[in-house]
């Protein structure tokens, strides 16, 4: 390639082309469609256009299908697909969805509530988990290096 440019769009393309020969070979494999799904995020490939069966919206569903123990980290990634692919309504359903799926989630998954309940204005909810997670010393939440006080 004779720009920059140029050959960071080859090799993005050729990126694209390997994590799409891995998610077909490991069909099974959650972190193909996640790696796949990141890489046409990256290119603009967010949702189906034109009978596209391959988008970024596509491999999260697959990764959350064959990865039940992290779905809900998935459904975060695809609330945030739909949102940038403008279908808000999908994206404020499965949101809400999660909400009520995940009432009171593992400190390990309060962030990924955390998230869903801050897109969908539910501030109660917000502040819950924030007491909840600033009570965590490895999750406390930070201001400007400071724990954040409710």
């Amino acid at each position: 390639p004779k720009t920059k440019v140029a050959a960071l769009e080859q090799n993005m393309f050729r990126l694209r082309r390997s994590l799409a020969r891995w998610a077909r070979l490991a069909e099974q494999s959650a972190e193909a469609h996640v790696a796949f799904s990141h890489v046409l995020e990256v290119m603009g490939e967010i949702s189906e256009v034109g009978g596209e069966e391959r988008s970024a919206i596509t491999e999260i569903r697959r990764a959350r299908a064959l990865s039940p123990e992290n779905e809900l980290a998935y459904i975060a990634t695809e609330v945030r697909l739909l949102v940038k692919a403008d279908q808000l309504r999908a994206a404020r359903a499965l949101a809400d969805s999660a909400l009520e799926r995940w009432p009171t989630p593992r400190v390990e998954d309060a962030v990924f509530v955390l998230s869903l309940a801050s897109l969908t204005g539910r501030l109660e909810r917000v502040k819950v988990l924030l007491r909840d997670l600033s009570a965590s010393p490895r999750f406390a939440p930070r201001v400007d290096g400071r724990p954040l006080v409710l």
